[in-house]
């Protein structure tokens, strides 16, 4: 999409566009965070409405939920669009590690006590990773029967990952 289609879509004029971002990468980077928030804030509100025992499920099953599977256009940019930001400049890539720096916190500080720093950063990146390449294959299929099985045992491989014992 050119920049000309972009403010005028957006109601802007050019002047004003370059009022708020110096280039369309830097609107990029914008957009890259803020979705990454939202999608920190929505699994953050599962954790708050989850009894205490339960809140490292309850972030597993809402990442890997079916609305999560059918929501394309409003669920996670890492799922989303990481094989493709992971070819362009350094600038669109740290705004997407950037932006999903509050999501592994958030899940690391969900992760049974125990483990070092690193190894709980480690843990933690390591569940995402599934938890996202299990969406990414999931979303290949538009067929909620055999997605379904998908999502239930990337569940469970993200619970029993988080449970493994800390060395």
């Amino acid at each position: 999409m050119g920049l000309r289609t972009l403010v005028a879509d957006a109601g802007v004029t050019h002047g004003a566009f370059y009022a708020h971002f110096s280039s369309k990468s830097k609107l990029v980077e914008a957009a890259i965070e803020e979705a990454l928030n939202e999608t920190c804030q929505l699994l953050a509100e599962e954790v708050r409405h989850a009894a205490p025992d339960n809140q490292l499920e309850a972030f597993v099953s809402a990442y890997l939920s079916e609305q999560h599977w059918k929501s394309l256009d409003h669920g996670c940019i890492v799922a989303a669009l990481a094989p493709e930001i992971a070819r362009e400049d350094a600038a669109l890539r740290q705004a997407l590690t950037r932006g999903s720096e509050p999501i592994f916190s958030l899940l690391q500080n969900l992760l049974p006590s125990g483990g070092d720093s690193a190894s709980r950063a480690a843990r933690a990146a390591t569940i995402f990773a599934g938890m996202v390449g299990a969406l990414q294959l999931a979303r290949l299929h538009k067929d909620p029967e055999t997605v379904k099985p998908m999502l239930a045992a990337a569940r469970g491989n993200a619970m029993v990952a988080a449970a493994q014992t800390w060395t």
